[in-house]
């Protein structure tokens, strides 16, 4: 991990008894964080429901929930901002901004304290993003999807005694690769090869995901942008990326944010009779950008007896890897909002099969551009282009009357 004048941190530490002890913690990525996630984290109350690519079923779910290692993690984070304070007071620095107006005057002690109590309101996830950000050595920006794939990549397969409390059904380390007990030659994967001689930080501090997001030279394709990846800042494996179940690959905190937000208001439309998504992040219903990231989002509300739980589900795709839909069964419907159809037209998806997955796809172009399309084929006269009947057999033309 990177050090500076504005990290202190080593949480991960266990007493005697085995119960982690706390530290007081200053995380360097503090401050542009709570920028983006506002006063109120929008993470509190949303289970993270993880996917492996195109799989329905999830492969782990981590519970947004405080337990009490977790609140006291967050109240020493406070008591470390007051700590600051108290050792700027005694330097001489002013800690509160005055205002006077004659004889009238005001201090930010009030606000200072709001502040105070705003921070000790952390999610687990909010508390794996920030711990994960001081494992990496470049500056790191949260409007950068590379970057935010690495730190998320870093955050969902971290393991420590608070975080794995939080995992409940699903065992993280099941996300791991699944070609694993397929591979007949039973190669061990390479991030155990490189760490076969050294510290074992790949079986004592990360789950299983970080070998399925990054499959190796020999399992993961080089995309255009494969210079480009983050590194995760501990292993040096490479990250997955994160897409909502309609494919809408989250490229910002800020968008994560918003698919948490909407998660909680569709939960308090639901306890009110509502559900429906109108598109209401950031207050601006004609905002279209609002209404795509709205309606792309998924947000799965369940019950069960009276309580109910909100979910926000991530697909985790592997490196040098395209996303894959995960559809659950037949006649299943993907809006895809996002992606503009004619006339503006909403483009769909419609499961027509599982094994082998087919989809019918909803306005993808209109009657005028496939009549062009069928116009195209039947004016072609190039005989390897051109419309003919189907031919059988390794080498040359063959027909066969009992196939196409």
């Amino acid at each position: 991990a990177t050090k500076d004048d504005a990290a202190v941190l080593n949480n991960d530490n266990n007493d005697e008894s085995g119960e982690e002890v706390v530290e007081p913690q200053i995380f360097k990525y503090a401050a542009p964080y709570a920028n983006i996630i506002g006063k109120d984290d929008p993470f509190l109350n949303v289970d993270i429901v993880l996917h492996r690519n195109g799989e329905p079923d999830p492969c782990s779910r981590q519970m947004q929930t405080q337990t009490q290692t977790q609140q006291q993690l967050d109240n020493n984070y406070g008591s470390g901002i007051s700590m600051l304070g108290n050792i700027a007071k005694r330097l001489g620095i002013s800690s509160s901004t005055t205002t006077s107006n004659d004889d009238t005057t005001t201090t930010s002690s009030s606000a200072k304290k709001e502040e105070d109590s705003s921070n000790n309101k952390k999610s687990p996830l909010s508390q794996s993003i920030l711990r994960s950000t001081e494992h990496f050595a470049k500056p790191l920006s949260f409007d950068s999807k590379y970057d935010l794939d690495a730190v998320l990549t870093h955050a969902f397969a971290s393991i420590t005694p608070s975080s794995s409390s939080l995992f409940k059904d699903h065992d993280p380390s099941s996300c791991g690769p699944t070609w694993e007990e397929q591979d007949p030659n039973n190669k061990p994967h390479y991030l155990d090869q490189v760490n076969a001689h050294s510290s074992p930080i790949i079986n004592t501090s990360f789950s299983s995901l970080i070998k399925y997001c990054d499959m190796g030279i020999d399992r993961t394709p080089l995309q255009p942008d494969h210079n480009k990846l983050v590194r995760l800042g501990q292993v040096k494996s490479l990250p997955c990326t994160f897409h909502t179940r309609e494919g809408v690959r989250v490229d910002s905190l800020k968008m994560l944010v918003d698919l948490a937000r909407e998660v909680q208001l569709l939960g308090q439309k639901k306890k009110s009779g509502g559900g429906e998504c109108s598109g209401v992040i950031g207050d601006d219903d004609d905002n279209q950008e609002n209404d795509k990231t709205c309606t792309a989002a998924t947000t799965t509300t369940t019950t069960s007896g009276n309580d109910q739980k909100n979910e926000l589900h991530l697909y985790a795709v592997s490196a040098g890897r395209v996303f894959m839909f995960a559809p659950k069964h037949i006649g299943e419907i993907f809006e895809l909002p996002h992606v503009q159809g004619p006339k503006g037209l909403p483009v769909s998806l419609q499961v027509m099969s599982l094994q082998p997955r087919v989809f019918d796809i909803y306005n993808f172009f209109d009657r005028a551009e496939s009549a062009a399309i069928v116009e195209k084929a039947l004016k072609e006269t190039s005989e390897t282009h051109r419309m003919k009947r189907s031919s059988t057999g390794a080498s040359g033309y063959n027909l066969n009357s009992k196939r196409t």
